[in-house]
């Protein structure tokens, strides 16, 4: 999978939560926002039944489909 740079437009409380996120640990902006859409992604997934959820990333799942 290839990565693709792209602009995010955040307001003041998006980026105190990046700063706050990055003191404990969290990583990069990307990072974070990665991580973010996954696990949004992720549980998203679950409540709709996508397949395959309990036992990989619904990600994982997504790709091995197309």
């Amino acid at each position: 999978m290839t990565s693709q740079q792209t602009s995010l437009q955040i307001n003041e409380a998006t980026q105190e939560q990046y700063r706050i996120l990055k003191l404990w640990g969290f990583g990069t902006r990307t990072h974070v926002t990665r991580t973010a859409v996954d696990r949004m992604f992720n549980t998203e997934a679950k409540r709709r039944g996508w397949p395959d959820c309990e036992t990989e990333s619904a990600t994982e799942s997504m790709e091995k489909q197309t």
